[in-house]
């Protein structure tokens, strides 16, 4: 199995041409120290060492570099402190594609070995990393480089490598899958589903909006929802509300939901975390 699980869900180019070694489905671990000395008894660790180069980036790197096959591009250039040279290095050369790399001032010796035996040429730049006169020099020059060159830039971060960091995404897919599989249906889903629901936060909005830029929802009336805080701080899961009160709002919540559902869109209801599960029950 890999990140392809989930290909439809992150634009994926076709599986056939998939630059992939196994990446994804990485473990889920319960702590089984840490989480009791800090009083979480719902604390997971997602191990993503267990990724072929031992980071997360080799989610990115996968889905960057099939990209760059689909484009039929020969070269890669990019920049890195450590995890996503040793990903993108490891990858490229998989696909057959050269990698250049700008690397940080005090990337470890480590990662600089690892990037090497994959094949990867390094050029370290001082102050890269430290002088944001010199980031600057450096990221626009590479753009313009890659431009000159027909060649890749990536770079893990969205706002750089969109269609790379896309691949990333699948790790909220894989732990919105377990909770969904009721794999730790012998914990607490309420605690659980609310200590990860920050992390999902980029999934759970493109599973219900897509790709679409802004997202219309529900709200309550700021004093509403004030008193609804105050009633779960004082009666944990008790709302503590007059029945004609809560009768009141969920009458209204309801007309938000069909008139939203009316205009073809998808009826959210945003409030805050301390009564959503609350809100659930009434």
């Amino acid at each position: 199995m890999s990140i392809w699980k989930y290909a439809d869900r992150w634009q994926a180019p076709s599986r056939e041409i998939a630059v992939t070694m196994g990446e994804g489905q990485t473990p889920l671990i319960r702590s089984t120290q840490l989480g009791p000395e800090l009083g979480l008894k719902n604390l997971w660790f997602k191990y993503e060492g267990g990724n072929p180069t031992g980071s997360y980036k080799d989610r990115f790197a996968a889905a960057a570099v099939t990209h760059l096959r689909q484009d039929e591009k020969q070269l890669c250039l990019g920049t890195s402190s450590g995890n996503t040279g040793a990903a993108v290095a490891a990858y490229c050369a998989r696909a057959g594609i050269a990698c250049y790399l700008a690397i940080v001032e005090g990337a470890p010796d480590g990662k600089l070995r690892q990037m090497r035996a994959y094949g990867a040429h390094l050029y370290r730049v001082k102050d890269f990393g430290k002088s944001p006169e010199v980031n600057n020099a450096v990221m626009t020059g590479l753009r313009e480089l890659a431009q000159e060159l027909d060649a890749g830039f990536e770079v893990s971060a969205f706002a750089l490598s969109p269609r790379g960091m896309a691949g990333v995404k699948t790790i909220g897919y894989e732990i919105a899958e377990a909770l969904a599989d009721g794999a730790l249906k012998s914990q607490d889903p309420d605690a659980l589903t609310t200590g990860v629901r920050i992390a999902l936060s980029r999934t759970i909005y493109e599973q219900i909006n897509g790709l679409a830029p802004e997202l219309e929802v529900l709200s309550l009336e700021p004093r509403l929802e004030q008193m609804l805080q105050d009633a779960v701080r004082g009666k944990q899961q008790s709302m503590g509300l007059e029945p004609g009160l809560a009768e009141q709002m969920l009458q209204q919540i309801n007309e938000g939901v069909i008139q939203m559902e009316n205009q073809g869109k998808p009826a959210v209801l945003l409030v805050a975390s301390t009564i959503r599960l609350s809100l659930i029950h009434i």
